[in-house]
């Protein structure tokens, strides 16, 4: 981040109910003051290395200090990021990544007002859903809830949402098997139908 040039960026705030915010940067301590502090890089092509570069400005303390989860951020950039984020566009106006910043391009900021914001909030929405379901299966006669309760007591279980790329293999297959025995055996007619339905998911996704 050489040069000093106002430039317009993305606001990612953490938590949950955030939507992305368009903001001005110049130095780097305009972005210290945004993210609260000091911060790291971290960047994306989103596939297109041709095309796309975006650069993503995080408080480098987020993790240690424990920051609240950042889910448009950690959706975008493919991490766990805590706290707020600045992303600026990181192609110089030929095409070349220079190491300045430069103006989000509309179809960006588009891109993360509408796709991305849509996209973390379905994963929230899955994972709290199978928080409430899982509960219940849990309070339930089950018969492998100490299974389960392994999956849902670790720290992380519900920033890693429904996403079933960071769930370990056995935690996705302990959440399926308990999801296809409350689909049968619940009581609730709509926490069995909801099982159905997220039992669906998670297939869909093997």
């Amino acid at each position: 981040m050489s040069n000093t040039t106002i430039v317009e960026a993305i606001l990612l705030p953490s938590g949950i109910n955030t939507e992305p915010t368009e903001v001005l940067v110049d130095d780097y301590t305009s972005i210290q003051n945004l993210v609260g502090g000091n911060f790291d890089c971290v960047r994306t092509d989103l596939g297109k290395p041709e095309e796309v570069a975006l650069v993503g400005y995080v408080n480098d303390m987020g993790l240690v200090i424990n920051l609240e989860l950042n889910y448009l951020a950690s959706a975008l950039f493919g991490r766990e990021i805590r706290g707020d984020a600045v992303v600026t566009w990181g192609l110089s106006p030929n095409g070349y990544y220079d190491g300045d910043n430069h103006d989000m391009p509309n179809w960006i900021s588009c891109f993360l007002k509408t796709d991305l914001l849509m996209q973390t909030a379905t994963a929230y929405n899955l994972a709290a859903t199978l928080d409430v379901i899982a509960s219940e299966i849990v309070s339930s006669d089950y018969p492998d809830k100490d299974k389960l309760l392994a999956v849902l007591s670790g720290d992380d279980h519900r920033d890693r949402g429904a996403d079933l790329e960071k769930l370990q293999p056995w935690e996705a297959s302990a959440i399926a098997e308990a999801l296809m025995w409350g689909s049968e055996n619940l009581d609730d007619e709509e926490l069995r139908d909801g099982c159905a339905m997220m039992l669906g998911f998670f297939e869909n996704e093997e």
